[in-house]
């Protein structure tokens, strides 16, 4: 049994021990209870009667929450902006059941999520019916227990599959090299891979017309740096790995795609460009191919990849203004701390634009690679120095940075400039 479904019984059997009870703590109004159908009460006459008959309808009672005992967070509104599980609100001084059956729950599919087994048959079925040509291979790690404890033997190929490459190598004879070598591997998750490997690769190649491609090659038990090996056999000039991520409680199915130049036994990380969590709560398949596209024409036209090559696909657009500040948490402490916010700059493709008020102020360029940041530009205490208060007075120090809000106007002034009238301490 799964622990997946262990999970789920646990919580079933919860969920059946309490049937009497509605999910939001009232007692069914079709379900005995103790004040309306209980067994007969003895009273003091020696009599029995069904309950109370002296008292009038009764009032609505507690509310649903004092019921339950659970007591909301005050920020439990942010909790539509991410899965991540914040604003859980508490029970006493504990996390609400509702609350930990679902960590217990998403803890049960990330394990199962890396036990799962590949089945590189039925990929390669999809892949094939959507006109690719696939080579299934392994790597030296024999089975999921070696592969997790021995990480080394994920990154090199078997002798098996090392003789059937060279065998595919020769039977091709001189044929032209390869543009480009997909390697589809199970790596931490093999259900990122059933779910999004064969919708990348189809969206993928549209954006690729002059590009030859190699076999797809799937690989059982693989990790990122077999690629590599992958690549330099097959004898193509670039390498991308689609390779299942090390799943987490709120993304059990994330894939991630690793990009290799001039793929050979040996290369670093500081090699590879990589794009994360790709899945539809985070980096949507098409977003992910266009990006991955871009990335390819750029290793190929500079003829190399990693850390000399930055994806700048989205500088072109300005992320940031005094219209559009795409920042849920700016955009509310704006509004609710009034009229008056400083302003520090920012470098967004190029274009100077008023930034989000703070004092952590940056100036410079940012590129953003799914959620990876490169800030290049200075920040913090120069940002702050270049703010100006809510009223347009002198710039503050870098101590304070800019205000959000007019009650906040001198402060900075009173910390840097202290109250010469003020007694100082002995």
């Amino acid at each position: 049994m799964s622990a997946a479904r262990s999970a789920g019984d646990a919580s079933g059997g919860a969920i059946a021990s309490a049937d009497a009870v509605r999910s939001d703590g009232v007692p069914s109004p079709d379900t005995p209870n103790d004040a309306a159908t209980n067994d007969a009460v003895p009273t003091d006459a020696g009599t029995t009667d069904a309950g109370p008959t002296d008292v009038g309808p009764t009032d609505a009672g507690p509310t649903d929450a004092a019921l339950d005992g659970v007591v909301a967070a005050a920020w439990q509104a942010l909790r539509r902006f991410t899965a991540a599980r914040i604003a859980l609100g508490r029970a006493g001084v504990a996390v609400p059941t509702a609350a930990e059956l679902e960590f217990r729950l998403a803890h049960a599919r990330a394990r199962d999520a890396v036990h799962l087994p590949f089945d590189a048959d039925a990929v390669a079925a999809a892949l094939r019916a959507a006109g690719h040509e696939t080579l299934t291979l392994a790597s030296a790690a024999a089975d999921r227990h070696v592969y997790l404890q021995r990480p080394d033997l994920g990154r090199r190929l078997d002798d098996a599959s090392r003789e059937r490459l060279a065998a595919w190598r020769q039977q091709r004879g001189a044929a032209p090299a390869f543009d480009l070598a997909l390697v589809v591997a199970d790596g931490l998750s093999a259900l990122a891979v059933h779910r999004h490997a064969v919708p990348l690769v189809v969206a993928l190649r549209p954006h690729l017309p002059d590009w030859t491609l190699a076999p797809v090659v799937l690989m059982h038990q693989g990790r990122v740096a077999i690629g590599d090996e992958v690549g330099a056999a097959l004898g193509a000039a670039c390498v991308v790995v689609l390779i299942g991520e090390r799943p987490g409680l709120s993304s059990p199915d994330s894939l991630g795609l690793y990009i290799s130049w001039a793929p050979r036994v040996g290369l670093t990380d500081a090699a590879r460009n990589c794009i994360s969590n790709v899945r539809p709560e985070g980096l949507a398949v098409e977003a992910a191919a266009a990006k991955l596209a871009w990335l390819l024409g750029e290793a190929r036209r500079r003829r190399l990849t990693g850390v000399a090559l930055k994806d700048e696909v989205d500088e072109a657009r300005p992320r940031l203004g005094a219209q559009a500040q795409e920042n849920f948490l700016v955009d509310a402490a704006v509004a609710s701390t009034g009229t008056g916010a400083g302003a520090c700059t920012a470098q967004a493709g190029g274009v100077d634009a008023p930034g989000p008020p703070g004092g952590a102020g940056s100036e410079g360029r940012a590129t953003r690679d799914g959620g990876v940041s490169d800030d290049t530009g200075e920040a913090g205490a120069a940002g702050g120095a270049r703010g100006a208060d809510a009223t347009g007075d002198a710039p503050r120090s870098a101590v304070m940075g800019p205000s959000t809000g007019t009650e906040n106007q001198g402060t900075a002034d009173r910390l840097v400039r202290p109250d010469p009238t003020r007694p100082r301490p002995p």
